[in-house]
């Protein structure tokens, strides 16, 4: 995991650097094509959707990345599960890579590696029951599809974690700041 993070950090430090860009003259489609793989852009998303067994619990999401190449989006993710419900709540905050493809419809996915307190409605084996959830590590993928409007899209995406019995739905909104 730390190999990830560092190749993150490494990309995002390369990228917010800058590079002079060469000026030719080509075609107006190759330059949209050059300027996309040339340069970094921040990503805001937010999602709404379902976490759980059984009977899921509303769950909300945001992320914020920064799109490289046009393809991998290295980000930050805070996920939570019914957050009204005080100390039966549910949170993650977790470094997600993610890629996407090109073009207007999108295939994206993404592997999120962080912390998380974890409340369960029903009886996990490996877990002990407390009135206070413990944080433990987490690891949260997903798969979906998503839409470009613009600078912006709508999405649907689902997935789960190996830690917890649960699965996760979750469609969301997103904004290319610059």
């Amino acid at each position: 995991m730390r190999f990830f993070l560092l190749i993150a950090v490494i990309s995002l430090s390369s990228s917010a650097m800058g590079r002079p860009r060469a000026h030719h003259h080509h075609s107006h489609a190759h330059h949209q094509h050059s300027h996309a793989n040339t340069h970094a852009h921040l990503e805001l998303e937010v999602g709404a959707g379902a976490y759980g067994w059984g009977t899921p619990a509303p769950a909300f999401t945001t992320r914020v990345g920064v799109d490289l190449f046009d393809w991998f989006t290295p980000s930050i993710r805070l996920t939570t599960a019914s957050p009204w419900l005080g100390h039966s709540s549910s949170w993650a905050v977790l470094a997600e890579l993610r890629a996407h493809s090109r073009g207007r419809v999108q295939v994206n996915g993404g592997l999120s590696f962080g912390m998380a307190n974890l409340a369960f409605a029903a009886p996990v084996p490996h877990v002990v029951a407390t009135s206070v959830n413990p944080v433990h590590p987490y690891v949260l993928g997903d798969v979906g599809v998503r839409v470009r409007l613009g600078h912006g899209w709508i999405g649907f995406n689902i997935g789960g974690s190996p830690f917890a019995p649960a699965w996760m739905a979750m469609l969301n909104a997103g904004l290319v700041l610059f």
